[in-house]
């Protein structure tokens, strides 16, 4: 289990092998927290997303890095989401190449199918 630290200051655990997606919080999110950790449910934390990367990649080698709106990295269990997809034609016009389905909802990357294919694979080989 991994310790970070809640908005609140509530130290809450988390187990590696259970991540998502981490990206960083939103300020609309939470103004404290730097970063989000989504597991089934949300974790918003105190901890920047470099850091809870680093505690979490070793656990979980399918963990890959895509990048997301304003160019934001946003790292993602490849086993745990279905992609690639095409961005519906609305998002192509914002720089959207494709997308990838998790946690019932599409999210938007600037990777090309073919790269997002490549990165997902990869991911999912060492996870395997």
């Amino acid at each position: 289990m991994l310790e970070f630290t809640s908005t609140s200051g509530v130290s809450i655990e988390l187990d590696p092998a259970l991540v998502i997606r981490i990206r960083r919080a939103l300020t609309s999110e939470d103004r404290d927290a730097n970063c989000r950790i989504d597991w089934g449910i949300m974790y918003l934390v105190t901890e920047s997303v470099e850091d809870v990367v680093a505690a979490v990649r070793p656990e979980l080698p399918s963990l890959v890095a895509l990048t997301g709106g304003a160019d934001t990295t946003i790292w993602v269990d490849a086993r745990k989401v279905a992609g690639p997809f095409p961005p519906v034609p609305s998002r192509e016009r914002y720089g959207y190449r494709s997308s990838i389905k998790l946690l019932g909802y599409r999210q938007y990357l600037r990777e090309s199918m073919d790269e997002t294919r490549a990165i997902l694979a990869a991911g999912r080989a060492a996870g395997a």
